[in-house]
């Protein structure tokens, strides 16, 4: 969900201040079992990050974790039931010293592009809208049928979110006091998770519908 993570929070900003990845967690699993990093993961990762709009990251940890293990076979352990502490970089097998040089590549690939890539706006202007309903995460446990445990209310959205990305249809979050100023280049509105919708969401979804934009 870090694509919808990303987003989200530049929805919040309205694209106008830099966001910060204050933990940047990687790892490489293959069939549950954490298995090392290699550079190419944290090169992909990190131009994601520039291209949904973060303008810097604390890649997780140089210094956290030391007291964890002393030797390789404890270093081994630490890593057969993956975690957050699994992303520390100190780790041998969560990251091979070898490919630190992530960070030097993924600058030198970066380079040639700033000037272009790093002013806002990053992304196509979107032509879906997902409405994240904030009333409804508020009152998620007072619902009739609330979620199971360990299941968020921005699982449903954030789906919704990231399969429409995944399918090529450029998208952004947008919330309650966007609703009325949706211009002709948004084709859909989608309200994954509405229980709590206010009448007054539900006329500005109406006055959407009619204007000719398909509400799903």
């Amino acid at each position: 969900r870090h694509f919808f993570n990303c987003d989200f929070y530049q929805a919040l900003t309205k694209g106008r201040k830099p966001v910060v990845n204050d933990e940047h967690y990687c790892q490489r699993l293959e069939n549950g079992i954490r298995v090392p990093t290699k550079k190419e993961d944290l090169i992909t990762s990190l131009w994601l990050e520039v291209l949904h709009g973060l303008s810097s990251n604390y890649t997780y940890c140089w210094d956290k974790r030391q007291w964890d293990w002393k030797t390789y076979e404890q270093a081994k352990q630490n890593v057969i039931k993956p975690s957050y502490k699994s992303s520390s970089l100190l780790n041998p097998y969560n990251m091979p010293p070898s490919e630190l040089v992530a960070f030097k590549q993924f600058q030198e690939e970066l380079a040639p592009f700033k000037e272009k890539l790093l002013p806002f706006p990053r992304v196509k202007p979107a032509t879906v809208a997902v409405y994240y309903s904030h009333d409804t995460m508020v009152q998620r446990a007072n619902l009739p049928n609330p979620p199971k445990k360990g299941i968020k209310h921005e699982s449903t959205t954030s789906t919704w979110y990231t399969t429409l990305l995944h399918a090529q249809f450029p998208v952004k979050v947008v919330f309650d006091e966007d609703l009325a100023d949706l211009g002709p280049e948004i084709k859909a509105l989608v309200f994954p998770d509405t229980q709590c919708a206010s009448d007054e969401t539900l006329r500005l979804a109406r006055a959407y519908a009619v204007k000719g934009g398909l509400v799903i």
